[in-house]
């Protein structure tokens, strides 16, 4: 199985805005620890990609959530990651006897 490239940022970011259901750029930056402009420059590719979506508008921050191709898309990366989880379990267990 070829795996493609996992961009853990923005799993990261599609995990937490559905744990929360709505997050602002300020709560996602805290929680995150990201700069704002690297925050925003990710949250428009995933908005252009359909995975977020803005919610609302307050003073001078955004509102995103995650949208249903998000969803999808967050499912698809964890079952990635738990497979190579278990894969890495055996090789690395067999070689440090965990």
């Amino acid at each position: 199985m070829i795996y493609e490239l996992v961009d853990i940022t923005s799993i990261t970011i599609l995990s937490k805005l559905a744990e929360y259901d709505e997050l602002s750029i300020r709560e996602l930056k805290e929680i995150l620890g990201l700069e704002t402009k690297e925050l925003v420059k990710r949250l428009k590719n995933m908005e252009r990609k359909g995975l977020v979506e803005k919610k609302a508008y307050i003073y001078n921050d955004i509102i995103f959530g995650v949208t249903d191709k998000g969803l999808d898309e967050l499912y698809k990366y964890y079952v990635l990651l738990r497979d190579l989880v278990s894969e890495l379990d055996e090789i690395l267990c067999s070689q440090f006897e965990c």
